[in-house]
Parts: structure tokens; sequence; C-alpha cells
């Protein structure tokens, strides 16, 4: 290997070790039941519910709008449902978010929202952090398809605000059930670019010191 590739070798490897630094869990099967786990089957207690006896949503959940209700092995949800779990985590500046969830193949799109609030309810001021989405192609089916994305990294000026997570369906009622599960987010630093460069550097100039001997 050339002396060139070497040292290109080892700047990318600094960025990419530079890259993950200080990566979190945000939310998985465990923190803050992203799996929604100890569910009991059955339409949520809340605004749109059917009459009878609603339960209650998965511990940490919650919902507004349309019916919303738990499957044996998934979420479903009507149009115009707004699914969300205030995880009461703070939002980390420079950090990027990664979103992955289960997304249900209907009609219908189904978008799924990091967002980062002004206050731990999901009040006051309100930015998106990153956002997935999916249109399903299949009336009738009930598969699950993993989507992922990450979005830029949180500006300075969202440190201290909450990490939301927010499930909204679309408004097109042949989409029901819009369905969903496994949701997970995790963050991670993206040093600037000043950092970067200065780890860069510093991991040539000491690979080439080291070369010399």
């Amino acid at each position: 290997m050339s002396r060139k590739l070497v040292l290109a070798s080892a700047v990318c490897g600094l960025m990419g070790i530079a890259g993950v630094a200080n990566a979190a869990v945000i939310m998985d099967a465990t923190l803050h039941n992203g799996s929604f786990s100890d569910g009991t089957v059955g339409y949520w207690s809340g605004a749109g519910s059917v009459t009878g006896s609603p339960v209650a949503p998965p511990p940490g959940w919650n919902k507004s709008g349309q019916y919303v209700y738990t499957a044996a092995s998934l979420i479903q949800a009507y149009h115009n449902a707004q699914v969300f779990n205030n995880t009461g985590e703070l939002v980390q500046a420079n950090h990027a978010y990664t979103l992955s969830a289960g997304l249900g193949d209907r009609f219908g799109t189904i978008d799924v929202f990091v967002r980062a609030t002004e206050n731990a309810d999901g009040t006051g001021a309100s930015v998106d952090l990153t956002h997935i989405s999916r249109t399903g192609t299949q009336l009738g089916g009930f598969g699950l398809f993993n989507v992922s994305g990450t979005g830029l990294p949180a500006d300075p000026s969202l440190a201290g605000y909450y990490v939301r997570v927010e499930v909204i369906t679309g408004s097109d009622p042949t989409g029901q059930n819009y369905n969903f599960d496994n949701i997970g987010v995790t963050s991670a630093e993206v040093p600037e670019p000043a950092t970067l460069g200065a780890l860069s550097v510093g991991g040539v100039m000491a690979l080439a010191r080291r070369r010399r001997v």
C-alpha cells in the first residue's frame, strides 16, 4: 500500500471514529418502549375511542385524533391519528438523530418524526430533528417494512429542548388501518469541521512520524 493511500485511510478512519463519538440510544425495545410492549389488545382510550371498554395505551405512549388499536403484533391507527411519546430526554446540540421503524403496507402515507419541543409535555416551539415516511401499496396487507433515516445535527439553540417521537397517519380513510411498530431512535455527535480538521491533521502527522522512525 502506498504512503498516500495509508495516510488517506488514516484520515478517513479518524473522521469515522469522530462521527460516532458520544453515540446514545434514545428509544428502543426497552428504553421508552419503542416496541409498544405491555399494551393490552384493544382500542386506546382518549379522543377517537370506540364505545365499550377502551384500553390504556402502551406505557409511555399516548394519542390524539382518530382510533388507535393495539393488535397482537403491531399498532394500527385510522387516518388523521397522532401517536406520541414525550420521552423527557434532552436534545443534545450537534447530535444527529437516526430514526427507524417498521411501517405497514396499506394504502396511505404514514410519517414518523423525532422532534425537539420547548417543553417536556410536547408543548411550545417545535423543530423536526429527523423524519421517515412510507406510502403503502396493499389495502389488505399487514406486513411491516423497516424504514430509517438520519437528520442534520441539532442546532446549538435546541440544547435544553426535549425529544418527542410522533407518528402521524395520512388523511385518506381508505388507508385504514395504518400499521407500525418497533421504533428506534439513536443520536451521535457530529464534530464541527474545525474539530475534524484538527483530528485529521494530528492523525496524519503522527502516522508520518511513525513511518519515518
